[in-house]
């Protein structure tokens, strides 16, 4: 059994600068490309004005999360490839989803129920009006460019959902049936000044 532990190592094949490896790594997250699209976010309010069209029917005393927190959690668990709200039970003490989130590191995220239940509670209007709010989004991040190649080319990939069959019996010829949905279905009004 080795007794010491080297606490540092120099590498010298580099020219430019010394390069020291240690092993006191403390928080390591693979998901520091949610930095730049954070600051996209900050820059452009995108998270921040969404937040603010959803109802949140839960008692102002007893909440910890507000919903501009929760929607960041959501939405850059789901950025980062992590689509099952499940994941939050890990990802709650993640630091780079707290800085994603705007939460203080070390503080903790919403858990996988409260994120559940916050997620499921907005009405067919918070969705129309968050629909509404994207395409608005879209032409105030983008309309510059849009105007100047004269064109919108909307690419909505449908999504197919087939069913996951278990039937013990090989021969059973029960039908099965797929189902197509397009998440998000943009509105354009022909009479906007954008398209003119």
């Amino acid at each position: 059994m080795i007794q010491s532990v080297l606490r540092q190592l120099t590498f010298s094949f580099y020219r430019h600068q010394p390069v020291h490896a240690d092993f006191f790594g403390g928080q390591i997250t693979s998901d520091a490309g949610l930095l730049p699209l954070r600051a996209l976010d900050e820059r452009d309010h995108l998270t921040r004005d969404l937040a603010a069209l959803l109802r949140d029917p839960r008692d102002d005393e007893r909440v910890r999360h507000d919903s501009l927190e929760l929607l960041r959690q959501r939405i850059y668990q789901i950025v980062a490839g992590y689509e099952d709200a499940n994941h939050a039970a890990r990802l709650r003490h993640d630091p780079m989803l707290q800085i994603a989130a705007d939460q203080k590191l070390g503080s903790p995220l919403a858990s996988q129920p409260t994120l559940s239940r916050w997620e499921n509670s907005s009405s067919s209007r918070d969705l129309v009006r968050c629909n509404d709010a994207l395409l608005e989004i879209f032409l105030r991040v983008c309309g510059q460019q849009v105007r100047q190649r004269g064109e919108i080319l909307l690419d909505l990939d449908s999504t197919d959902d087939p069913p996951t069959v278990s039937n013990s019996s090989a021969f059973s010829t029960a039908p099965t049936t797929s189902i197509s949905r397009t998440d998000l279905c943009p509105r354009l009004d022909t009479n906007s000044s954008f398209l003119r």
